[in-house]
């Protein structure tokens, strides 16, 4: 990848910032929550991870335990 489209993709990742941040509250969200909407929205985990800043694997455990919960909350709705 040459300069010009390294800094495109960093100018990329702060407008996707801003817009995960704009109209919420005074408190700025937690990485956690930016992570999910994220990968709500349809980015990858690598996508993911470049975005917000943290390492792959992060992203990878905060993907695994939504997973397992979303999981875990279908089988209580099941009727048995």
């Amino acid at each position: 990848m040459d300069d010009f489209e390294q800094q495109l993709l960093k100018r990329l990742d702060l407008l996707i910032r801003l817009q995960l941040d704009r109209g919420l509250p005074e408190k700025p969200p937690s990485t956690t929550s930016i992570v999910h909407r994220l990968l709500d929205l349809g980015f990858s985990s690598s996508e993911t991870s470049l975005i917000v800043g943290k390492p792959l694997n992060y992203v990878t455990a905060l993907s695994s335990a939504k997973k397992a919960k979303a999981k875990k909350s279908q089988k209580r709705e099941k009727p048995r």
